[in-house]
């Protein structure tokens, strides 16, 4: 690349705001409630102008880092540029985010990844495919999308369902695992199976909710409503526990939890789909090396998200149409965006995840917060 190709500034500001809760679409599993999303916006300036945007958006109570961590380590990489872009691995090396802040490695990848995009007109898709390439850089024309209901009621939950399938979705994800509430969490997958037959993908998320004699018992319950997969029925590190579960498991909490391994988790032949949260997992390359460690376990992936904002999402539907092979992304537009400054996501179509056209990340310049 020629000496112009430099990343000579930046900048870092914090965006907070109250999620757009509606029936049927909140900022919730089965035990919290998110009201407010607080995140950091990442910008990168390079010699000619362009803008390179990335996005940390740690959960509370979810992410193992926080925002203030975030906003810390990305300040502290703006104070190592200028930066020349040699090429991206060198780059990222010396922009230098530390592992243990996983959203802000995210959000100076996605922002290096967007500057090189726009500079070499590639979408981030085809950049990130080239540049890390997974069986011979292949990448997926377009995604179908999965969508997150949740909801304080029954009612809510299928008119939620309903709003989904209406707009093309044939894949919903539900929480469950509430306290004292499984009966009536199998009453509403009844209701469901009736009123929209099994052409409806139901994806489950316990989020760790179940001890493993409770799961063993509790997944045989489910396997009748045939379930795509359950997501994370035990704790991050007891799901090596479940012993031939009659329904297809899925692991979220356990890819990224400090004491245990993706590695292990793969071998322990009771997980069978990974689910890839850039935002936790610490960014798309680290999300590409469990996509790539998985498949070689014959384990399928599906992208999703952490009711992050318009960038992170953005970047998570690039990783989503970079992998050769993958299920439907739950990327859906959710609560989160709310406490966000409405920009548009050139990747989400009503019921796909579709390359965008240009260069980079394709987000319009996200200038105000809240």
């Amino acid at each position: 690349m020629d000496g112009r190709w430099v990343i000579r500034g930046g900048s870092v500001r914090r965006v907070t705001g109250r999620v757009a809760d509606r029936p049927g679409a909140r900022a919730a599993n089965a035990r919290r409630a998110w009201t407010e999303r607080r995140g950091v916006r990442l910008q990168l300036v390079d010699a000619d102008g362009r803008i390179g945007q990335g996005e940390a958006s740690p959960l509370d109570g979810y992410s193992p880092d926080t925002v203030e961590q975030c906003e810390r380590a990305l300040e502290a990489a703006l104070a190592r540029l200028p930066v020349r872009v040699d090429s991206i691995p060198a780059a990222l090396a010396e922009l230098g985010v530390d592992r243990a802040v996983p959203a802000a490695r995210f959000a100076v990848e996605t922002a290096v990844f967007d500057l090189v995009g726009q500079r070499t007109d590639e979408p981030l898709s085809q950049l990130l495919a080239r540049v890390d390439p997974i069986g011979g850089g292949a990448i997926a024309r377009d995604v179908p999308l999965a969508a997150l209901v949740t909801g304080t009621s029954p009612a809510d939950v299928l008119a939620g369902v309903r709003a989904a399938w209406n707009q093309g979705i044939r894949t919903v994800k539900l929480k469950i695992g509430r306290p004292r509430a499984f009966a009536a969490e199998c009453e509403l997958l009844a209701q469901l199976r009736a009123q929209f037959g099994f052409d409806l993908a139901l994806r489950l998320d316990a989020n760790a909710a179940w001890n493993p004699d409770e799961a063993a018992d509790r997944l045989a319950a489910l396997a009748p409503f045939a379930p795509e997969f359950v997501e994370q029925p035990v704790a991050p590190d007891r799901i090596d526990q479940l012993r031939d579960p009659p329904v297809a498991i899925a692991a979220d909490e356990s890819l990224h939890a400090a004491h245990t391994t993706a590695e292990d988790v793969f071998r322990s032949e009771a997980c069978h789909v990974a689910v890839l949260k850039p935002t936790v997992i610490g960014g798309l390359l680290a999300c590409r090396r469990l996509a790539r460690l998985a498949a070689e376990h014959g384990v399928d992936t599906v992208v999703s998200h952490t009711f992050d904002g318009p960038i992170a999402l953005a970047a998570a539907a690039e990783l989503a149409l970079s992998l050769p092979e993958t299920r439907a992304a739950g990327l859906a537009p959710h609560a989160g965006l709310g406490a966000w400054p409405r920009v548009r996501i050139p990747q989400l179509r009503p019921n796909r995840v579709v390359p965008h056209a240009g260069g980079g990340l394709g987000v319009p310049p996200v200038e105000s917060g809240r």
